[in-house]
């Protein structure tokens, strides 16, 4: 591969705030700083709005196909042949095409060997049990297809070589660290922040009980969830009727590193994940985290030394390591010392250069 490679990104929505999204604008700025050539192709868009929700470099690409969010049942198949003409309308001759999730990953395995050199990498970026099982199955078929398949950790790569086999093209490459902040975190906030969109998977309900432990013996702490989502407006009214005046969701922000700064403990309640930035941000802002056990989060936080890893749906436990990092300040500092550490592992740099590896592997 040359070092002016044209690098050509697909995914769902780059106007969207999540993950994926701050994970994908990541990547494209990082191969910008490599030289390469890098268009973002985004099938969908929201509604008005054509500008990414994350930095992105002026040397970037972006080009929306305008197509609607990706159906379920039987008006998928529509929505796949649809984007299928759109995006053979794209020149695609000489690009390494990147998917960034298995429907997008499927489609791209139709474009092989079917223009002149092109190679194609699908990532990963939730976990694989989530996937609904046909799609899991049609990785066997599909897959074959692709160049090379990435995923964000060990314990991801295991789970995905059911269903695509022991194969060298199946890598680990875990995201990289969006910011590194100028200023340190002092931990005097009594305050304890969520960051995430706001649906069923990212499991909000299950801060209730959390929240009213809270109110019961820490009633000067309070958590400020930052996101927006569709089960927004029914979580706000479950805290509600709960009383639970010490959570106040703020939607989203434009300086998410501020109010990491400005907090003393991440939480997540998400039943999956597979490797959580936010998780990721709140290491390098010097955070102790505490969430539920899966496969991300037992990825990103290392238990008793950055953080607390909870067995899924114990509240008794959670709410006990909660307590402990509340009322212990040391416990605290040297959480978050041993978190910003082990965030740097995830540096631009290092991340780059895995990419660099196997692009050019191609």
């Amino acid at each position: 591969m040359s070092i002016n490679q044209m690098i050509t990104i697909f995914i769902s929505d780059i106007t969207k705030k999540a993950g994926t999204e701050r994970a994908t604008t990541n990547l494209a700025n990082m191969l910008i700083e490599l030289n390469y050539n890098v268009r973002i192709v985004s099938v969908s868009k929201s509604a008005n709005y054509d500008v990414p929700a994350f930095t992105l470099s002026n040397k970037v690409d972006v080009v929306f196909l305008n197509l609607p969010n990706i159906f379920g049942g039987i008006k998928k198949i529509c929505w796949y042949y649809k984007a299928y003409k759109r995006i053979s309308q794209l020149n695609l001759n000489n690009n390494v095409l990147i998917g960034t999730g298995h429907n997008l990953n499927f489609l791209l395995s139709l474009f092989h060997r079917k223009q002149n050199n092109i190679k194609i990498i699908g990532c990963e970026h939730i976990q694989v049990n989530t996937i609904p099982i046909i799609h899991r199955y049609l990785m066997r078929i599909c897959y074959t297809n692709l160049d090379a398949i990435v995923v964000l950790s060990e314990i991801a790569k295991k789970n995905f070589q059911r269903y695509v086999g022991n194969i060298q093209s199946l890598c680990v490459i875990p995201n990289s660290l969006p910011f590194e902040p100028k200023l340190v975190n002092t931990h005097l906030s009594k305050r304890i922040i969520m960051v995430g969109r706001i649906d069923k998977n990212k499991g909000y309900d299950r801060v209730v009980p959390v929240a009213k432990f809270l109110l019961e013996s820490f009633r000067d702490w309070t958590i400020d969830i930052y996101g927006v989502g569709p089960e927004q407006e029914k979580i706000k009214k479950m805290y509600s009727d709960n009383g639970l005046s010490n959570i106040v969701i703020h939607g989203a922000t434009n300086n998410i590193e501020e109010k990491y700064l400005d907090s003393s403990i991440f939480m997540m309640t998400s039943h999956s994940e597979a490797m959580p930035m936010v998780i990721l941000e709140a290491n390098i802002c010097g955070l102790p985290c505490i969430a539920f056990e899966n496969e991300g989060t037992s990825v990103m936080i290392k238990d008793n030394e950055t953080g607390f890893v909870i067995e899924n749906g114990n509240y008794d436990i959670f709410n006990d390591c909660l307590e402990k990092l509340i009322i212990n300040s040391e416990l605290r500092t040297s959480f978050s010392s041993n978190a910003v550490a082990f965030a740097k592992q995830y540096s631009n740099n290092v991340v780059s250069q895995k990419w660099d590896k196997v692009i050019k592997s191609l």
